[in-house]
Parts: C-alpha cells; sequence; structure tokens
C-alpha cells in the first residue's frame, strides 16, 4: 500500500519528466524564427536608409562643389580685348569663354557634358587652358541630363530683368554671345538608379560684362 501510494506521488506531475514534446519545439521553433526575422529586417532597413541618406548628401555635396566652381568662373568671365563677349561658343551642353583664374592670369575655359545628347548618367568636365599649358578635371557625375546651361540676357537700356535668350544648338554668332549677361547652370544628378534625383540651379551674372554695360 505504501509503494503504491509513492508511486502516485511520483506520477503527480508527470510532465516534469517528459520534456518538450515536436509539436512544442516546432512552435517554439517558429516563433524564433518569426523574431530572428523581424529583427534582420529591421536591421537591413536602417543600414539601406543610412546608405541612401549617405549617398545623397555625397551627392548633394558633389552637385554644390560643382556649382559652386561654375560660379567662380563664370563670375570672373571678361571680354578679350577686341572681342564683344567672353564667349567663343555655347550650347545647352557646353560653354567657351575667357576668364581669370586666383592669380588674375587670362585663361581659356571650357565646361562641357559627355554624352551631350542621348542616354546618361551624364559627366561634366572643366578644360582649362593657361598659355600652352591645358588641364581636364572632372567636376560633376552622374547627370540626368546633358543640358546643364541656359543663358540670360543683358537688359535694355533703362530695364533691370535678364530675359531668356532660345538657344537650341552650339551657337558662334557673335550678335548673340555679346547679348549674354548672365548664365543658368542647372545640375540634376542621380548618384545611382532608382534613387532620388539632387537638383540645384544656379544663375550666375557677368558682372564685368554688365559694368561695362553700364548695368548692375
Amino acid at each position: 500500500m505504501l509503494r503504491s501510494l509513492a508511486d502516485k506521488v511520483g506520477r503527480a506531475h508527470p510532465w516534469e519528466d517528459d520534456g518538450l514534446t515536436l509539436v512544442e519545439l516546432l512552435v517554439a521553433a517558429g516563433i524564433f524564427m518569426v523574431i530572428m526575422g523581424t529583427v534582420v529586417l529591421v536591421v537591413q532597413t536602417f543600414f539601406s536608409t543610412e546608405v541612401n541618406v549617405s549617398t545623397r548628401v555625397n551627392s548633394s555635396n558633389q552637385a554644390m562643389t560643382a556649382i559652386n566652381q561654375a560660379e567662380l568662373d563664370i563670375r570672373n568671365a571678361i571680354v578679350p580685348s577686341g572681342s564683344s563677349s567672353p564667349f567663343t561658343s555655347i550650347s545647352q551642353s557646353s560653354i567657351s569663354f575667357s576668364s581669370q583664374n586666383l592669380s588674375l592670369s587670362p585663361v581659356s575655359i571650357t565646361m562641357y557634358s559627355s554624352p551631350s545628347t542621348g542616354i546618361c548618367p551624364c559627366t561634366l568636365y572643366e578644360q582649362i587652358t593657361n598659355g600652352s599649358t591645358t588641364t581636364t578635371r572632372t567636376v560633376a557625375t552622374g547627370l540626368t541630363s546633358g543640358q546643364v546651361f541656359s543663358f540670360l540676357s543683358i537688359p535694355s537700356p533703362g530695364e533691370t530683368t535678364l530675359n531668356a535668350i532660345s538657344i537650341t544648338s552650339t551657337t558662334t554668332s557673335s550678335s548673340v554671345l555679346a547679348s549674354i549677361g548672365g548664365v543658368v547652370v542647372t545640375l540634376d544628378v542621380q548618384p545611382h538608379a532608382g534613387q532620388p534625383n539632387t537638383v540645384i540651379t544656379s544663375t550666375v551674372m557677368l558682372q564685368n560684362v554688365l559694368n561695362a554695360q553700364g548695368v548692375g
């Protein structure tokens, strides 16, 4: 009788010796996989967002640096002796003009996007000729359009507004070149396919030309 009672007491909590069943293990494994999948997704999203933000910031910084360089060169444009304009050639994808570098020496500058037509991404280059030395450097990459430049006319006497000049192809006409009082530079940069574009526009006045015309 005592043995029978002991056996009953020993079986009062039979699960203590049985452990987890296969079904319980599968349920626990499923819950664990769901939790880990969620954690991995959150971590991936975080790092992907961080990379996208970093890439866009770098793209914006590159575009701003390019715009600043273009502003500096165009603002310092000078009219060479015997000419009526700083420019020798203009189009929506390129400009060639005379300017002054930091040492105030006259230089010839050509800024151009390549490819100028067709499918981008395009790259904006700057070619500087100082005497017999010519250097070419990359100004901006990842452009979604090769049409970077547009042009404004010198105001007529008594006016202050610079009107847009329609340019559809490369122009070397001296009368058109002499009428330019400002250049609008637009950089539309997309660092990678599928990422947001960064668009920066700057209007640069040809201060030396405007001063010579009694404007500004």
